[in-house]
């Protein structure tokens, strides 16, 4: 039954890059399941190979975003790039996971938010990194190697190497591998 269901998000994920024109380029083996991939006329989504997008994802492209290898989206996953996204290798990103590169602008007061624009800066995501359940990374932030973001976390500043930080806003809480 799995090598079934592996086969069928495989031949989605191929149907979908032949429906991209060109912007998804990827390597042959990754693997959708039902969701929402979009990638704008002018973004771009560049992926390596054995990607997993479980149910449910739900992906707007409008500028560029990178996959590494071996990477897992659990169910409902949203990433919003307006900038630019970067996802290492071997990550893990649990359910529920909201990733956005940009915020709306609200300095204008004469003018609804909405009309406003947005302000982005771009997210890296390093290699082998752990987000927990309903976490969210916030525009501008890098999260190096190794680190583990807690559930429901919200990530607004970078985060160190093999660090597990939790909260609003997120704080170191440990280093993996240290006695503490």
């Amino acid at each position: 039954m799995n090598k079934i269901i592996n086969y069928l998000r495989l031949l989605r994920f191929s149907f979908c890059r032949f429906l991209s024109a060109g912007r998804i380029q990827a390597s042959w083996k990754n693997y959708f399941s039902a969701g929402t991939v979009q990638v704008d006329s002018q973004g771009r989504l560049q992926m390596g190979k054995d990607n997993v997008l479980d149910q449910g994802a739900d992906w707007e492209v409008k500028g560029r975003l990178t996959l590494g290898n071996r990477n897992y989206f659990n169910r409902q996953v949203k990433i919003v790039c307006f900038d630019t996204v970067t996802i290492g290798d071997d990550c893990l990103i649990a359910a529920d996971v909201h990733i956005y590169d940009h915020d709306h602008r609200f300095d204008d007061l004469s003018r609804p938010i909405r009309l406003q624009g947005y302000v982005t800066r771009p997210i890296k995501i390093g290699n082998n990194v752990w987000i927990g359940a309903k976490a969210t990374v916030l525009k501008g932030v890098t999260i190096h190697d190794g680190a583990v973001i807690a559930a429901n976390s919200v990530v607004t500043k970078d985060v160190p190497a093999n660090a597990i930080v939790g909260g609003n806003p997120a704080r170191v809480i440990k280093v993996r591998g240290s006695q503490k």
